[in-house]
């Protein structure tokens, strides 16, 4: 393992440079004569593919996606907007201010598919440090409780919500019994098949 760990970090320029194509395709879809709302979708891509590489870009991207929907007055697309930008607050370790956009945004008005996003910002802001935990052990259970309910479709999250939820109580064997189950299923996804080996 340690091997090919060593093998992926000698690869990072490669990686890099896959990254940076696939952002500088989705810029470039951006320049195109395109609805607001093509544009919308452009840039919630374009912030998936920020994420988790850089906060700083994913932060404008996520206040562009807000002015777009603020101009076309559409309720959905303001709540997606704002959750975006207390995702990357909560992410960059701001989770006052993620909580302060959270608290304007309602489940119940949320569609079907936003919701599980929702639930699990108010997860993460609240599972963040030892003291949090703590503090938050309830609702972060019942955010827990709430993702699994509205994920059962997919599997994915399903697998790793519940995942989460046995190693929180400290049920080890379990979780990886879980996780291994899925990955032995779902093999092309290179991405889920990351996530669930870091979990």
């Amino acid at each position: 393992l340690l091997l090919k760990l060593d093998q992926s970090i000698k690869k990072r320029p490669i990686y890099m440079e896959q990254k940076e194509l696939r952002l500088a395709k989705l810029r470039r879809q951006l320049l195109q004569l395109i609805s607001e709302e093509e544009h919308f979708a452009i840039l919630g891509a374009l912030l998936d593919e920020y994420r988790s590489f850089n906060t700083d870009s994913a932060f404008y991207v996520a206040e562009e996606r807000e002015q777009i929907a603020m101009r076309l007055g559409n309720r959905e697309y303001i709540d997606n907007a704002r959750m975006n930008k207390a995702d990357v607050l909560g992410m960059t370790g701001m989770y006052k201010e993620a909580m302060d956009l959270m608290r304007n945004i309602h489940a119940e008005r949320l569609s079907k598919n936003l919701r599980p996003y929702y639930y699990h910002i108010y997860r993460t802001i609240y599972a963040v440090t030892k003291y949090e935990r703590k503090l938050y052990t309830e609702l972060t259970d019942k955010y827990r409780d709430s993702l699994l309910l509205v994920n059962k479709d997919n599997l994915l999250i399903h697998t790793l919500i519940q995942s989460d939820q046995y190693n929180v109580r400290n049920e080890y064997d379990k979780a990886i019994c879980l996780l291994t189950d899925y990955l032995a299923q779902q093999k092309e996804y290179e991405h889920d098949v990351a996530i669930c080996a870091y979990t």
